[in-house]
């Protein structure tokens, strides 16, 4: 009966050692697998980073090429708008008044580079 008892008792303490092993295993296993997804979620976080940043830049181009739409807008329109006045300016002095034209035309192309 002893031998049973300490066979029985032995077996006992057989099992807690494995079950301690085997826990420190998936400590050890655990450690691991969260240190990797550490590793991996700081990799992510500065991928964000960058991408936060490029899409920052991207948003600043943006802006300065629709600033910069505007100005050529505001150009082309102030071009349309000469160009108007030369053909008006044309029709109204076709026959006989050609000086008085050239001077007119050269006028305004002098108005328009002194704004510019």
């Amino acid at each position: 009966m002893e031998l049973f008892v300490l066979g029985v008792f032995s077996g006992a303490i057989l099992g807690m050692f494995l079950m301690a092993c085997l826990s420190i295993n998936a400590v050890n296993e655990y450690e691991k697998v969260l240190k990797e997804t550490t590793l991996q979620n700081s990799k992510i976080m500065n991928d964000n980073l960058e991408v936060m940043e490029e899409n920052r830049q991207l948003r600043s181009l943006r802006l300065e090429e629709i600033r910069k739409n505007g100005i050529l807008d505001a150009e082309n329109r102030q071009m349309k708008k000469l160009l108007n006045q030369i053909a008006d300016l044309t029709i109204q002095y076709l026959i006989g008044h050609e000086k008085d034209l050239i001077n007119k035309i050269k006028e305004l192309v002098r108005d328009y580079q002194s704004k510019n």
